[in-house]
């Protein structure tokens, strides 16, 4: 399994068949924690980059509220987008 280590705590990263969510990131003090993501935004590059900081802002801000998370992804997110960072993926 891919893992993540978001302020100093190690998460499992599960990429899973998510319909209603993009997606979801379990408390920082849960055992076995874990920040599942959508596999369809595999294919989505910008959307996946989104995610990913999303759901990190959750794993290592907890107390920050999901309107707080969101809006701070999607800036980071759109700097990135703008400045060249997002690529799209490649097949191996």
């Amino acid at each position: 399994m891919k893992t993540a280590v978001i302020n100093r705590k190690r998460w499992g990263l599960r990429y899973l068949p998510m319909r209603r969510l993009d997606g979801e990131c379990d408390p920082p003090e849960k055992t076995g924690k874990e920040i599942r993501v959508a596999r369809r935004l595999l294919r989505y590059p910008v959307a996946l980059t989104e995610t990913l900081i999303h759901e990190a802002l959750h794993a290592g801000l907890w107390p920050l509220s999901e309107e707080a998370v969101a809006q701070i992804a999607a800036d980071i997110t759109r700097l990135l987008d703008r400045e060249g960072c997002i690529a799209p993926r490649r097949r191996l």
